[in-house]
């Protein structure tokens, strides 16, 4: 048990810092696809808060492996300067004693990251999106709310003014030059299907047409979804992961199975699902590795890495 302890110990402290550091690092390599996503959107701690909480699951499925590694090299390879290595071995344990510990330890940390990469991942990722939908709307809601002014929206131009009721708009005017002149009492900006769509409330359409000027139509309505010509890029920018990545691994894998067997999409989505699995294995394999290269005898010492990852 003195043993076990002893090579907990060493590797305990170097796995979490390594943990910490590599999380942190991956979330600044995300900072910029998040930046360019919400900056000017009126950020709140709270979005904050929300966004780089709901990126850690994700980076936990590669900073575990990774971690795992790094403690095992640092934490054993200490050990072995010091010399702790040496007097563990002269007491009696051998390699093999030696390397259970992180062997253990690799193998609960594959347990554990299972369920983070198939449940806890997939789930954090539609969440990412569902708080950079919100910032993104509040931010274009306050945008066209400038009474000021008329904004174009590809092809067509929109006047509205601030809701005295949350973010939404009120008194809007929507041209579109094909189309008509559309006014409503009352509008907002809501996510659908992955994309961000006006939804315009007690208004009247007057359209466009050919008809003689003695005539004159409109069409009033209760409620209306209008396309706008922004969603592309808007939801382009807004998109950190593909919607495929955003789905569970049961809807990876009946999404492949409802698609012909060269169907490109579906071996992408057989190559996700697989990696869900293949990832926190990772901190297994390098528990064997990491163990294998630092407590190795010296002149054997690529020998029994080479036969651990083989292993």
């Amino acid at each position: 048990m003195s043993v076990d302890r002893a090579v907990f110990k060493a590797w305990v402290g170097p796995f979490f810092t390594s943990l910490v550091a590599i999380v942190l690092l991956l979330c600044l390599g995300h900072l910029r696809k998040v930046a360019a996503a919400a900056l000017g959107a009126g950020l709140r701690a709270t979005d904050l808060v929300g966004i780089f909480g709901a990126l850690v699951p994700p980076l936990m499925v590669f900073a575990v492996p990774i971690a795992h590694l790094c403690g095992l090299m640092v934490g054993l390879g200490r050990m072995a300067v010091d010399g702790e290595t040496v007097a563990l071995r002269a007491a009696g344990a051998s390699p093999w004693r030696l390397a259970t510990t992180p062997i253990l330890a690799g193998g609960a940390l594959s347990v554990l990251g299972l369920p983070i990469a198939h449940v806890a991942q997939p789930a954090a990722w539609r969440q990412l999106q569902a708080n950079l939908t919100s910032v993104a709307i509040r931010n274009v809601s306050t945008t066209l709310a400038d009474p000021g002014r008329a904004h174009r929206l590809g092809t067509a131009f929109l006047a509205a003014r601030a809701s005295s009721e949350g973010l939404g708009l009120q008194d809007l005017v929507l041209v579109a030059p094909k189309q008509g002149v559309v006014v409503a009492r009352q509008g907002t900006l809501r996510p659908e299907k992955d994309q961000l769509a006006l939804v315009l409330e007690a208004g009247e359409i007057h359209p466009f047409d050919d008809a003689p000027r003695s005539s004159y139509g409109r069409i009033r309505f209760d409620r209306a979804d209008v396309p706008l010509d922004l969603v592309r890029q808007l939801a382009a920018r807004l998109r950190l992961v593909s919607a495929d990545g955003r789905l569970s691994t049961a809807q990876m894998w009946a999404e492949a199975g409802r698609r012909p067997v060269d169907d490109p999409r579906r071996r992408r989505l057989e190559k996700m699902a697989t990696r869900r699995t293949a990832l926190p294995m990772l901190a297994l394999a390098f528990g064997w590795a990491g163990a294998a290269i630092a407590l190795a005898d010296p002149r054997r010492r690529w020998g029994w890495a080479l036969g651990a990852v083989l292993g």
